[in-house]
């Protein structure tokens, strides 16, 4: 009734090549991508006193430091600030910084915001660090009285 028939495939060896070959490959990059080692950025040298001078500016600059109308800016530089005891100067004066060059400016965006700008010149290298910093309250000076809490909170 039912008649055997063998019939010998044969094997199309290109074709069976190109896939394995696709398929390694996608495993390939697959892997690859996976295994990859994460991107680290190098921080410069100077980052750190930077943002140590960009925190003694902000401790420096309270209302009665602060410019007034939007578009004002103030500037206080390294030397001022060591000065006046709100920066320890060590690393500094390790690292051949210019006290004249290196400084914080603070300019006045609007009502309840300023841009806080913090610059560190150290043996022909500079690095500079920005941020912005918002009031609590809106800080006309008809507003604020220096009895009120007046205090910044950082935005990041």
């Amino acid at each position: 009734m039912y008649e055997e028939i063998s019939v010998k495939k044969r094997i199309d060896w290109s074709s069976l090549l190109t896939k394995l070959g696709v398929l390694l490959l996608v495993v390939f990059i697959i892997c690859a991508i996976a295994f990859s080692p994460k991107k680290t950025y190098a921080v410069s040298p100077l980052y750190n006193i930077t943002k140590q001078l960009l925190n003694a500016g902000k401790e420096y600059y309270t209302f009665e430091n602060l410019p007034i109308n939007i578009g004002e800016y103030k500037t206080i530089n390294l030397n001022t600030l060591t000065e006046e005891n709100y920066i320890k100067d060590k690393e500094y004066k390790e690292n051949k910084c210019e006290y004249d060059n290196s400084y914080v400016k603070i300019t006045k965006v609007n009502n309840t915001e300023f841009s806080i700008f913090a610059k560190v010149v150290c043996d022909n290298d500079e690095e500079i660090i920005v941020d912005t910093i918002k009031t609590k309250k809106d800080n006309k000076q008809e507003n604020i009285t220096n009895n009120d809490n007046f205090s910044f909170e950082v935005i990041e």
